[in-house]
């Protein structure tokens, strides 16, 4: 996988997760932590080049999809 491949899944997460906040009424959980986790595991297994901590983080919204600023 590529890192466009890691950011298309991170970006599914935190769309999946957004309109599960703004839409319980849709009954579907947020993705949880440890399924995030279990994830990006999946994915360092796929690319040891993947970089775990910059992945958690954008998904986290704390950086860019690159690891640099918002």
């Amino acid at each position: 996988m590529t890192t466009k491949d890691f950011i298309a899944i991170a970006d599914g997460i935190k769309k999946h997760n957004a309109h599960q906040l703004e839409l319980p009424e849709f009954g579907r959980q947020p993705f949880t932590i440890t399924q995030i986790h279990a994830i990006a595991d999946v994915l360092y297994a796929s690319n040891p080049k993947f970089d775990r901590f910059i992945w958690l983080n954008y998904i986290a919204g704390k950086v860019g999809p690159n690891g640099g600023k918002l």
